[in-house]
């Protein structure tokens, strides 16, 4: 039976849910006439008898959590996405994730996966909210960055030296603050621990929350520190490694906005010291869209600009030993392998042109 007809039936078999339901009904219908109106008089007495019959429900000595409580507080959660009512959708999202707890996780919620599904979507409308939260606070005071200085303090020196060793360079030369090599330090432990264990032993939710928190915390760095080119390259290549390090995946998994960390092909340093992460960001971006639209222009330059640049004579053996000392998997350098045969296809075909206009 379609998910909309069953869950249909099932709400109407639920008064606490129902009540939800109309709740939400009601508020879009005032909401398309009057988009900034605050909740009608109906809509809070349907929102105000659902949460008393969730408070009872809560109470209950030695009540199962039925699909019924987490229905109404994924609606609960929705009613709060309408009015933008933020505090409340925090109080309401961290009730669902002790729910989710004693559930057993968020691959055990049943439903053919829409709850678990509706739980991923509210935990990334949290991290937008705080995200754009920090980005207000730069605005006002951009967070200051600590850059060590030699000697580094041995609790440094252990972190660097577990770092892949591209990173360790540039860490090791006072390139990146300890802001900076902490986070990596905290992608490469995860990086560690997706390779130690099996993929059919995760729970698949629980991993794809950790790497939604991953990818949140190096959007905070980007839009809200004044990163040198350097930092910058590190982390808008570890979005994309960590967004595209799962070949499995078949849907599109860019947080919002990445396209927006894209730097100008012209604005790259062609600094020697730069020269093999700027290749290994752009390796990771012009693949990190290969399971969903075909990859915006912004990409495929980035990458045209680098063989253009530095690298149009060298084979593959060559580039994969640079980019291979950054974050990567095996499944990532083969697609890396073919986006790069790519661009030197188009870069051979961009000289071959040349050619020909010259002796035009």
């Amino acid at each position: 039976m379609p998910f909309t007809r069953s869950f249909f039936q099932y709400s109407l078999q639920k008064p606490m849910l129902l009540e939800m339901v109309f709740a939400l009904c009601l508020a879009q219908i005032d909401r398309r006439s009057a988009p900034g109106c605050t909740p009608s008089s109906a809509v809070i007495y349907h929102r105000g008898n659902a949460l008393k019959m969730l408070r009872q429900a809560l109470v209950k000595p030695n009540a199962e959590v039925e699909d019924a409580i987490l229905f109404t507080v994924v609606a609960l959660l929705a009613f709060d996405m309408i009015y933008m009512d933020w505090t409340s959708f925090e109080a309401h999202l961290n009730g669902l994730r002790q729910l989710i707890k004693i559930k057993g996780g968020a691959d055990n919620l049943g439903w053919h996966g829409w709850l678990s599904s509706t739980y991923t979507w509210a935990e990334l409308c949290w991290q937008d909210r705080k995200i754009e939260i920090a980005k207000q606070h730069f605005q006002e005071a951009p967070e200051a960055l600590t850059y060590p200085a030699h000697p580094y303090f041995p609790t440094l020196c252990a972190t660097i030296s577990a770092l892949p060793e591209g990173f360790r360079d540039l860490a090791l030369s006072s390139r990146l603050s300890l802001q900076v090599i902490h986070h990596l330090d905290k992608v490469t432990q995860w990086m560690k621990r997706l390779a130690q264990s099996q993929a059919e032993e995760r729970d698949s939710n629980c991993a794809y929350l950790e790497e939604l928190q991953l990818a949140h915390k190096t959007r905070i760095l980007l839009e809200t520190c004044s990163l040198t080119q350097e930092e910058n390259l590190a982390c808008v290549g570890a979005i994309g490694f960590i967004i595209t390090h799962d070949d499995r995946v078949q849907t599109d998994r860019h947080p919002k906005g990445l396209t927006n960390f894209i730097p100008d092909p012209e604005s790259l340093s062609s600094e020697i010291q730069l020269r093999d992460v700027t290749l290994w960001m752009a390796l990771v971006l012009a693949a990190a869209n290969h399971n969903g639209p075909p990859p915006l222009q912004s990409q495929s330059a980035l990458l045209d600009h680098v063989v253009a640049q530095y690298w149009y004579d060298n084979d593959w053996p060559h580039i994969q030993a640079r980019v291979s000392s950054f974050f990567c998997t095996e499944g990532l350098e083969r697609r890396w392998k073919i986006y790069w045969e790519r661009a030197l296809e188009r870069r051979a075909q961009e000289i071959d042109r040349q050619k020909f206009e010259f002796s035009a």
